[in-house]
């Protein structure tokens, strides 16, 4: 469970995201299992990813992966790196199902990610990589030729709040009017006009008020009970054509109090806002 956003405006990319972790416990019931899981990743010097879905694989969470692949790619472009990275995740999300069983229903991403950054040609592009199996790891946005916005995990008050309406509403047999009238409460957003900053305060806002409403909320009137998956920090990155791969804000591991924090990591803030 998880809210993930990626938006791609021309000064970059912002990649976004909660820190909840859920699991299913013996009984069936959802759990929330913690909220310091991490979920945005710097993957080269110049790429970044967010992921959604599946938080451990192969007795491993995602971050972990995501850190062992990295590795060996510390400079590397994203046209380069994204073959590598679905071929590396493809492997383990087959070796999982085979020695776990955790099949995903079919058709169903059950390990996602919006991976971003600047290729060869300085163009910076986000790219979904859905797993395993999703044929298709396409462009969804870029920085310079298509800005917009994108959303996965727990999307519904994402949706709802954007385009007017909840993505579970079934459209199969709306007539073309209808179908119309919906797409005309989607809300107006210049992508094209945004600058960097503004699209972190919208990643943070999206994100926040999912977190707030799922708080407050025990699902809808039709369907009563749904899980409270979205939670704890938020964590945010973004990836610039001159400066690559930068965090805005992230979790730090901490003590008991801030300065126990900065001994334990040596990771302080070099400027505004930004950590190295």
């Amino acid at each position: 469970m998880t809210i993930a956003v990626a938006i791609a405006v021309p000064e970059g990319i912002v990649l976004a995201a909660d820190s909840r972790g859920t699991f299913n416990n013996p009984q069936g019931w959802p759990k929330v299992a913690t909220d310091n899981v991490r979920k945005v990743f710097k993957v080269s010097k110049s790429v970044g990813a967010c992921t959604f879905g599946w938080g451990m694989l192969n007795g491993k969470s995602i971050a972990s992966h995501v850190e062992e692949l990295s590795a060996s790619f510390p400079d590397t472009p994203i046209d380069d790196l994204r073959p590598a990275f679905i071929k590396y995740f493809e492997d383990e999300c087959r070796t999982h199902i085979q020695v776990v069983g955790e099949e995903p229903p079919e058709g169903r991403t059950a390990l996602g990610f919006f991976l971003a950054g600047y290729g060869s040609q300085q163009k910076g592009e986000v790219f979904f990589c859905g797993f395993p199996g999703d044929p298709v790891r396409k462009p969804v946005a870029s920085a310079s030729e298509d800005p917009g916005m994108v959303w996965q995990g727990q999307r519904d008050i994402v949706t709802r709040l954007i385009k007017g309406f909840d993505p579970r509403l079934d459209t199969s047999t709306l007539t073309t009017h209808v179908k119309s009238q919906l797409k005309d409460l989607e809300y107006t957003i210049y992508f094209a006009r945004m600058v960097l900053q503004d699209a972190v305060d919208l990643a943070i806002l999206l994100i926040r008020t999912t977190i707030e409403t799922q708080r407050f909320t025990d699902g809808t009137l039709g369907n009563r009970g749904d899980v409270p998956g979205c939670g704890g920090g938020i964590d945010v990155a973004v990836v610039t054509r001159s400066h690559g791969f930068q965090w805005v804000q992230r979790k730090l591991l901490h003590g008991h109090n801030d300065h126990t924090r900065s001994l334990l990591l040596n990771d302080r803030p070099t400027g505004a806002g930004v950590l190295a």
